[in-house]
Parts: structure tokens; sequence; C-alpha cells
């Protein structure tokens, strides 16, 4: 110990290697080295030992003492101050190291005191830009440059530089923020435009943007001030401020109110009590709603400045528009008359109806959006798909089917009355004839009128296209000259007019004869397209076989039924063989000849 026995701030102790030691038997203790990096030359030190033995602790032995050789260094330390970073952008923490003079003890945190001080610049103000002035490494955040000092008392007469004060100032520098500052523009009608930056701080750069698209650095924009040309509603500049701190960006101006205004569209909605909602869409300007009640001069709506605005008492026939203004020009919108939505009228629903299931409907005197709906056999009310109008036609509709009217507007919805159409039953024709089956011609025939329902009319036909064959009368009597066969239709008539017919065909024989054509012209004019054998129709049990003038057969068929066009053949001269068989002969009578195809 040089002076003072310290283990803890001086020397540590220096133990030797442990050793057995039987009894009763001297030995020598072993050596205990301590390092010359640990010692000054020409310095005098004490030192003293004791024996652990089993964990018990011996007594000291008296204190003994040594010199190093060489001469002393007598010489002081230093103290020197410094900061971490020196330049910086905030703050920075202060600090000091102690390089020790000449040889001897280390160690300057014994009963020590520290005391920082400004020799320029910025004051201390603890806790705003300090934050411990007797702190040894305190954290100072100037906003200046600073010079500080600092002042360390040491108490310990042991420790190094005792009662040393010491005045060796650090300099630091703090760095600057970007301050954004403010920007201010004109602008005339032609898309030309002045902008300023003021009360910012750091280096520039302007950057624009045009609809919404990406910031760009406007090249060679690097001063307080900038002028465009050609500017359009939209784009939008700001200015990048930077420092060796940080970089920020100004607020931002988007071009609008000096270009002419645009009118943009108003839509609204209205309720059944005259209240109404308008809003302008698409507009450019400021705005200022005005009113016209009823044919009325316009008129500013109070405080009616934004894009929507809402009116109470509305009645048919007042009418709104917006008066949209920039420095450049003035203009309106369209105009809108509201039109107040009216309660729904019911209407009432007529109908005719026929004998065949068929029904026409119209609803008279309704007001609103109509849906028809039916209530088939007494089953649920359901939509008629896409009957919307005021008439409606139905068919397969029975007694019982019912019909109703759905009348809506936005103020309610109600129903017409409901209406049942009643559907006529008509008359079912029949007869009979007499004498039965198949007559002979000259021979009187009778027809007797079997049909059901209140008849009032009868129309008779028993064919042969002659009118003079028709008649009114319900049991006609008709005479055939001609052998054939005839079709005779019954048409009758009920008190509603409700009509019915049967057709029956009666066939009366004799000598028939078919009239063999020269030509025919299938070419699609709806004329003598067909081959036809007129009385064909005659003779089911027939034959036809067509050759082209080589003989070769180009059509045959089993009773033919004059319907063949020809198919693909050329125009030409053909050769025909038809062979039929009447009903009440045993032989086939055959027809040959030639016949002309022209297209």
């Amino acid at each position: 110990s040089a002076g003072v026995w310290d283990s803890v701030y001086c020397f540590p102790f220096f133990q030797s290697a442990k050793m057995l030691k039987p009894n009763c038997v001297l030995q020598n203790y072993p050596w205990v080295t301590i390092p010359d990096s640990l010692l000054c030359a020409g310095m005098t030190y004490q030192y003293r030992l004791r024996e652990n033995h089993n964990f018990n602790v011996g007594p000291w032995t008296p204190i003994m003492s040594f010199t190093m050789p060489g001469i002393l260094d007598t010489t002081t330390g230093s103290l020197t101050l410094s900061a971490n970073p020196q330049q910086f952008c905030g703050s920075t923490q202060l600090g000091w190291t102690w390089t020790p003079g000449g040889c001897g003890t280390t160690g300057c945190n014994t009963d020590t005191s520290y005391q920082w001080y400004v020799i320029s610049g910025e004051p201390i103000n603890v806790p705003v830009n300090f934050s411990c002035d007797t702190c040894p490494y305190p954290i100072a955040s100037p906003s200046i440059i600073t010079t500080y000092g600092l002042t360390i008392t040491i108490g310990d007469s042991n420790a190094c530089g005792y009662g040393v004060s010491t005045i060796n100032p650090i300099t630091v520098f703090p760095l600057n923020w970007p301050v954004a500052g403010q920007l201010s523009y004109t602008t005339d009608c032609q898309g030309d435009v002045n902008l300023s930056i003021t009360g910012y701080q750091g280096s520039l750069q302007w950057q624009s943007s045009s609809g919404g698209a990406p910031w760009i650095d406007v090249s060679g924009a690097v001063f307080d001030t900038l002028a465009q040309t050609g500017v359009s509603v939209g784009d939008c500049y700001r200015v990048k401020v930077a420092s060796d701190c940080d970089t920020i960006y100004t607020d931002t101006i988007c071009m609008s109110l000096m270009f002419s205004p645009s009118p943009g569209q108003i839509a609204y909605a209205v309720d059944c009590q005259g209240n109404v909602s308008l809003s302008l869409g698409g507009y450019q300007g400021d705005l200022q709603w005005e009113s016209s009640s009823g044919g009325g001069p316009w008129v500013d709506i109070s405080s009616a400045i934004m894009d929507t605005v809402s009116q109470s008492g509305i009645v048919n026939g007042d009418c709104f528009r917006v008066k949209i203004s920039t420095a450049c020009d003035t203009i309106y919108s369209d105009t809108v008359c509201v039109v107040i939505p009216e309660n729904p009228a019911t209407g009432v629903i007529a109908y005719n109806a026929d004998c065949k299931g068929n029904v026409d409907l119209w609803v008279i005197g309704a007001q609103g959006d109509l849906q028809w709906q039916s209530s088939i056999a007494t089953g649920p009310w359901n939509d008629i798909s896409g009957a919307t109008m005021d008439s409606l036609s139905q068919s397969g509709i029975s007694t019982g089917d019912c019909f109703r009217v759905r009348i809506s507007t936005v103020c309610d919805t109600i129903y017409t009355d409901t209406i049942c159409p009643t559907m006529l039953v008509g008359p079912t024709a029949a007869f009979t004839y007499s004498p039965p089956g198949n007559s002979q011609s000259n021979v009187p025939m009778s027809f007797t009128d079997n049909s059901s329902g209140n008849i009032v009319d009868w129309s008779w036909d028993f064919g042969g296209g002659n009118p003079g064959n028709n008649t009114s009368i319900p049991n006609p009597t008709h005479t055939y000259h001609d052998p054939g066969s005839y079709i005779v239709t019954l048409v009758v008539t009920d008190a509603n007019g409700c009509m019915d017919s049967i057709s029956i065909v009666i066939t009366i024989p004799g000598q028939q004869s078919i009239v063999i054509p020269n030509v025919f012209t299938p070419n699609g004019d709806g004329e003598n397209d067909f081959l036809v054998f007129k009385g064909l129709e005659d003779f089911t049990n027939n034959h036809l076989q067509v050759f082209n003038r080589w003989g070769k057969l180009v059509f045959e068929t089993e009773n033919y039924q004059n319907n063949w066009n020809g198919n693909d053949l050329g125009e030409g001269t053909y050769y025909y063989v038809l062979e039929v068989k009447a009903p009440d002969e045993s032989d086939m009578t055959i027809y040959k000849g030639f016949l002309n195809l022209l297209r």
C-alpha cells in the first residue's frame, strides 16, 4: 500500500498458491509476485501478510516496506473533455477522460464532484437543453454553437489530481433541422402561376404532380420562387426542404380557383312531404345555391355554399340552380324543378272474355307504377311477369280465376278491387245425315243438327266450293249431283256469340278422272311449283315413276300426294308413268306421257 491500505482503489490482495502444512514440520511459504507494471520507480511501498488456514484467517504480520529502484516521476495528469458526436442533430453526450501524470495510484471516483458550465453560446437550462450540470456525462442539446467547461473537485488525497479544478473547454456544433415554411401563389385564367415560399430553413427543391400522378422534381427549381405556365386544374405543387438532419415537405397547393368554372350536374331526392335533398357533382368553383318559387325571381339560399343542400316545404314548380364562380367567370348549372311524388290512385278494372278461356283486362284511372297480379283457383296472389302496363291479355282462364293491380309510388302502395271474370261456355257442334254412309249422286240427303247449347245461328257448308251450298237453317236437305268427296261443315253460334264447328267428309261414288299436267315450274314463286295431277286425291292407291330422256329413273313413290318439286333436276323434258286404282275397281289404270320442267 502506498500510504493507505485500500484494496478497492489502490492495489488488490495478492494470494500465494495453496500449500499443505503437516503438523510440526517447518515449511517455507510460497512466493508471491507483484507485476512491475503496477509499481512506480522511486516509490516506497508497504506490505504485510497473513495466513488463511482451513478458512480461518490468521493475524497480520507487522508492516514491512520496499522501494522500487529508479527515479520517481512527479508530473501531474491532465483532464480532456469530449462530445459524442461533436456535430449533431438534436443532442450530444458530453464526457471527460483523465490522463494521469507521473506514476502513482489511478482512479478518480473517490469523493469527486462535477460542475459543467458554459463559456460561450447558449446558456445551460436544466432540464430543457442540458440533462444534468453536476453529472460526469450529461446530455446537451443546444440550438447554437456552444462551448462548455468542466470543473472536477476531488476530495480524496490519495486519488488522481487531488483537489484539481480544471478549465478545459469543448465546443459542440448543432446541425440545422429543416423548417417547411409557407407556400403562396398567384395565378391567372390562362394557366400561368407564380409560386413562392417564405419562412423556410434548408435547401429547396420544388416538385409537381399533374392530375394525381407521382411527385417529380421541377428541373432547376431550387430557389424560393417558381413560375409555371400551361397549368391545368388539379396540378399540384410542393417544396422538398432538406438539411443535415432531415428532409421534409411543405403543404401542397393545387390549382383550381383561377380557372374557368364547370357547371356540374344536379341530382335530388324528394319525399311525399315536400322535403328535398339536392347535390351537385362534377363542378369546379365556389358555389351558391339559388331557388325560384312558383316561377318567381331567383334568390340566394342563405349559407347554401356547399355541394349539398336540404329544403323543406317544397311544392311542384319550385326550382333550383347553382351559381358557380371562380376569379375567371361566373356560370350557372342547369335548372332542376322538383316534382313532388303523389299518392297512388287505385283505378277501376274492366274486362272482355271470350268462350275459349281468353280474357282482356284493363285498368282505368290508376296513378302510379303498375303490377298485375293473379290468383288462380283461389290460390295465392302472384305477380304476372312483365305485366306492368294498363292492359293485360291472358289465356287459359276459368271462372274463379281472379285479377288485381298493385299500384305504387314512392309515397305508398295500394291495390285495386279484385275482379274475377265470368268465362263463357260455348256450344258444342254436332250433326247427323241420312241416308248414312256413302250416298248416290242426285239423291237428296237430310242433315240434322244435334248441337248442344243455346244455339241461335246455324251455318252449313256442304262442300264443293259453291256458295249456293251454304244454308242457315237447323236441319237442311242437300243433293249432290257429281260423284266425289265433300267436306260438310256446321258452324253454330249461341246467344252469347260463342261459336263451335264440326266437319264430316261425305263421299259420293261415281266415275272419277285425273287431269294430267304437261308442265310445272318449281321456281319458288308459289305458283305451279309442284307436279300436280288433279283428281289424284281420289286415288290414294297409286304409283308414280319419272324418267329422264335417257330412260333413267329420277323419281318414284307410292301413294303420291302431289308434292314433288323436281328436287334438283335441271330444266328439260321428262317421261312419267302413273298407275292408279279406283276404290270400286280391281285393275290398275295406267297414265303415260311427257311433261316439261321449267325453272
